[in-house]
């Protein structure tokens, strides 16, 4: 009796040890490539939406040697956006993020790398829409004024 007592709780810790380490580390790897992947799709969204507007607002104004933001004119603006989706947001990065079996220090820095250009596209994109185009439009009516 004491026998199958011990062996029922061994094949307890068994389960309970496999469950743990299912839960550890398959479902932490999941979360981990779902969460990259939706911070590269996030990102390079926003990266491409950024550089439309750039680019369409220098063509319309004639903008691409005047100063953005932080010393960098548009057309600096807009290279370093090209460059950083040539760099970070290749098919090559998506195809890795994709295929995530084990969460790795590379990987930890390839996601790090897309969150904070995320959140510099993000500053980058406020600063636009809030003193760029709305001084622009408010110049614009206060021309039709006149």
């Amino acid at each position: 009796m004491i026998e199958l007592f011990i062996t029922v709780i061994s094949v307890l810790a068994a389960v309970l040890g496999i469950v743990s380490y299912i839960q550890s580390n398959v479902i932490a790897n999941k979360e981990f490539r779902s969460s990259a992947l939706n911070s590269f799709n996030n990102a390079r969204t926003r990266t491409v939406t950024l550089l439309k507007e750039l680019e369409s607002y220098c063509l319309q104004n004639n903008s691409f040697n005047q100063h953005l933001m932080q010393g960098f004119s548009y057309s600096e603006s807009i290279e370093m956006l090209k460059k950083a989706l040539d760099i970070l947001f290749t098919d090559e990065n998506l195809k890795l993020l994709k295929k995530i079996n084990k969460k790795t220090i590379a990987l930890e820095k390839l996601v790090e790398s897309i969150e904070v250009h995320e959140k510099h596209i993000i500053e980058i994109q406020n600063y636009f829409k809030k003193y760029i185009l709305i001084e622009n439009l408010n110049d614009s009516i206060f021309n039709s004024i006149q």
